[in-house]
């Protein structure tokens, strides 16, 4: 049985590291949908700030060009540090995918020492019933 509780612990820690590694990788994915989602947003700024600049004089479109490119760079900027974090997530994909792997396996290991430690019980039920029976005979 300490063998089973010593597996029992494993598996428990196992499943707290597991659950770390799905909270890192929640949070890259998180950062990445912000930025992404950022981009989207100062994309359109740029677009309505593109729209203003039909405005009648020359400095108003100008001015509205330049507010749109700038908004655009940022937008690049966002997509750009969102691209940079694919690295990272796949890493974390990767590490959640081998915890998970050991995770099941522990699963498996304890499920085999249960069936063994309830097969063992019933042996020993056995032999003291048996024992019980066998010293009435005498």
């Amino acid at each position: 049985m300490k063998e089973l509780e010593k597996y029992h612990e494993i598996f428990r820690l196992l499943k707290i590291r597991q659950t770390a590694a799905e909270r890192a990788l929640a949070a890259v994915l998180s950062e990445k949908r912000r930025l992404t989602g950022q981009a989207e947003t100062l994309r359109e700024q740029a677009l309505a700030t593109i729209a203003e600049g039909d405005a009648p004089s020359a400095g108003a479109m100008l001015a509205a060009d330049r507010t749109g490119l700038a908004l655009r760079k940022r937008a690049a900027e966002c997509l750009k540090q969102a691209e940079k974090l694919q690295p990272e997530i796949a890493a974390r994909e990767e590490a959640l995918r081998a915890i998970i792997g050991k995770v099941t396996a522990m699963q498996d290991v304890i499920a085999r020492l249960e069936v063994v430690a309830g097969q063992q019980e019933e042996e020993r039920q056995d032999e003291t019933s048996l024992s019980a029976l066998q010293q009435r005979r005498y």
